[in-house]
Order: C-alpha cells, then structure tokens, then sequence
C-alpha cells in the first residue's frame, strides 16, 4: 500500500514538474515575443547601436521564439538589420529593379555570350532549387526574374551555384522579388558575398582558412581524428557556406542562422558550423572509416537541427566557440600569406624577366659581325704642294749664306 502511495505521489509530482516547466516555457515565450513587438518599432539605426544588437542577441541565441515569428514581422526586422531602406535610397535610382529588367541589355536578343551562359545555368538550377522544398515551382518565373536582374547588375560576378538557393530563401520571406533583388544587392555590398561567388572564390578561400584553424583551436582531437580519416573542412565547408546553410538544413534552422547573420555578419556562420560539428563530437570520434563519418555530416547533422531542443543547444553553444577579434586576427593573417605569396611571385617573375635579358645579350655578344676580306695596301704619299714665295728672313738668311 505504501508503495502505491509513493507511486501516486511520484507520478503528480513529475505532472506537477511539467506542469511548471511548461507555464515557464509560456511565460517565457510570451515575454520573448512582446520584446520583439517593442524591437520592430524601432527604426534602422538603433541595430547598429550596442543596446539594439544586444537586446536582439538576447532573443536571438537564447530562445526558440524567433522561429515562431511571422515572416512578414522577419522581413522588416531583416531590412533594419541590412539598413536596407538607406541603402537603396544611397546607392540605387528610383525603380531600378523594374528600369533593369526593361533595358535593352535585359533584352534577350542583346545579351552576351557569358550573360547567355549563365541564364542557361539559371534556368538548369531554379527547377533543382525547387525540388529541394525551398520554393514552390510557381514561384519559377520570380526566381529567374531576380537572379537574372542580379547578373545585369554585376555582370563581372555572373552567376554561380548556390545563388539559387539563396535566392529562394529570400523570397520566402521578402514580400516581393522587387524586394528579393534589392535584398540579394544588399548582401552582395554589405557583406562581400559577391566575393564568395567571384572567378576563383576569393572569400570562400578566405573563410576556409579561417574555418580551419578556428576548428584546429578549439578541438584539435576532433579535428586531427577528421584529417586521419581524410575528412578535411573543403569537403563540406563550400557546400554550407556558398548556400549559407539553405541546401540541406531545415528552414526553421536556416532562417534564425540568417537573423544572426544579418545581425553580426561572417562570425555567425563560422560559430554556427563549429557548434555543429562538436554537438556531434562523440559520434564523430567513434567512427573508424571516411563513410561513416562523412554520413553524419552530410546527412545526420542537417537532420539533427529538426529538433528544437538541438536547435536551441546549438544556437545557445554559438557564441561560447570564440570571439570575433579571432577572426579578423585570422583574416587578417591570411590577407598576409596572400600578399607574401604575390611578392614572391612578383620577385621570381622579375628574376626570370632579368636572367631572360641577361641571356639575350650573351647571345648577342657572342654573335660577332663576320670579318670583311682584307683590302690592298695602299701608299702612304703627301699631295705636292704648290711652292711658296721665301720670306724676307729666309732671303736675308740666304744671302749671308752665300
């Protein structure tokens, strides 16, 4: 009988637990959500100060509310954190996107070679992009409306893979693809992104290297377990990156990654993808061959974040990895190496253009003009002279003479 009681007792005691545990959940949700009521009164320029980014850091990394805000409400917290509304009044005329389109460069009868390359691309990945769930297919023609505006703008970018999923996660949030464009503009200026998809990848390079070392610091077992097994960070780092998380990641995952990125910039992604890979630690370092782990990074690891109570341990974990000046000391460094790395080359370039020189005129030295035959002595004689009048000195001297 004591033992039904202390059953009964145990079993109202854990209700009561979660009973709790919930109203805090609810209450504390209820509070996450009227701040960010209060956050999306305030205009452009107070995100930019340390009280906006910190109030919104707070919501951000510590709760799950945000997923739950309405895309509408992220559209204009998104717009504040790129100061968008400044940027196109800045840096763009009045109806640009709808001027761009309406060109005769936009014309499909005026376009290059390469512009002609990269719409056939386009038009071969929107449909690849919208098997993947990120957009429905109807939203195809909006889409190729954007990305291809975006290669009339920088047509010395062009268009690479990735773009496209990028592109559709914009639009499943801004309210038009006018708003999509001048997004996608934004990101390309504001954070260098344009960079990431240049002839070359300049900023992906950058962002690796950067990856690596942060990764090598912060667990150097993991991540020489990863090397052993012939895992290095260039086989899954570009894919998270040039996507910025929009290929394999669930959507409630990818959208609070994008609301700290827009906040913070490049130091998100990289504490993102670290938490990523240490919540995983323990699996990782069970596995003996390259398959098993790289299956728990394609694959497992996208898939864990579906669940909120990762989401949240994920997030919560982001920014106990490092700081930010660690990685500008890191980019910074890299620039180095890369400018060392120029010098060099410039010095053995103009080395090989000296000794080049040096050569040819060795060659020419050597190459002495052929003798000539030799020509008849001739006879070295004086031209006769006509006889001069003899002076009165000579005269007198040849009197006395005489």
């Amino acid at each position: 009988m004591s033992t039904a009681v202390s059953e009964e007792q145990t079993i109202d005691a854990s209700n009561n637990s979660n009973n709790n545990n919930n109203n805090q959940q609810t209450t504390s949700s209820t509070y996450a959500m009227s701040q960010w009521s209060e956050l999306l009164t305030k205009d452009e320029h107070f995100f930019q100060t340390y009280r906006g980014r910190y109030q919104c850091s707070k919501l951000l990394y510590g709760s799950n509310a945000a997923e739950r805000l309405p895309l509408h409400c992220r559209w204009i917290m998104w717009s504040r954190f790129l100061q968008l509304p400044s940027f196109v009044s800045e840096e763009l005329p009045v109806n640009y996107y709808d001027t761009l389109l309406n060109s005769e460069r936009a014309s499909f009868t005026e376009i290059d070679n390469e512009t002609s390359k990269n719409v056939k691309q386009i038009l071969l990945d929107i449909p690849r992009t919208c098997n993947s769930g990120e957009i429905s297919p109807e939203a195809h023609q909006q889409m190729f409306h954007v990305l291809y505006a975006l290669v009339l703008f920088q047509p010395k970018v062009g268009y690479c893979q990735g773009m496209s999923y990028i592109c559709a996660h914009v639009l499943s949030v801004m309210e038009s693809e006018e708003d999509a464009f001048l997004m996608m503009v934004a990101l390309m200026n504001k954070y260098d992104m344009k960079s990431l998809f240049q002839p070359g990848f300049p900023k992906l390079k950058s962002l690796s290297y950067v990856f690596e070392n942060l990764f090598q610091q912060l667990d150097p077992k993991l991540y020489n377990h990863l090397q052993q097994l012939g895992i290095s960070p260039d086989l899954y780092i570009p894919r998270w990156y040039l996507s910025m998380f929009c290929t394999q990641f669930p959507q409630v995952f990818v959208l609070r990654v994008w609301d700290l990125f827009l906040l913070y910039g490049w130091v998100v992604i990289h504490q993102v993808a670290l938490s990523l890979i240490t919540f995983h630690r323990k699996e990782l370092l069970e596995c003996a061959d390259i398959e098993a782990a790289m299956n728990i990074v394609q694959s497992e690891i996208p898939k864990s974040v579906s669940d909120p109570t990762v989401r949240h341990k994920v997030f919560y974990t982001c920014t106990s990895k490092f700081r930010e000046r660690e990685m500008k000391r890191l980019e910074t460094e890299y620039e180095l190496i890369l400018t060392k790395a120029a010098e060099e080359e410039r010095v053995e370039d103009s080395d090989n253009t000296d000794n080049s020189e040096n050569s040819d005129n060795s060659d020419n030295s050597e190459n002495l003009t052929e003798p000539t035959e030799p020509t008849e002595p001739t006879e070295n004689h004086t031209e006769p002279t006509e006889p001069t009048e003899p002076t009165e000195e000579q005269q007198q001297v040849t009197c006395s003479e005489a």
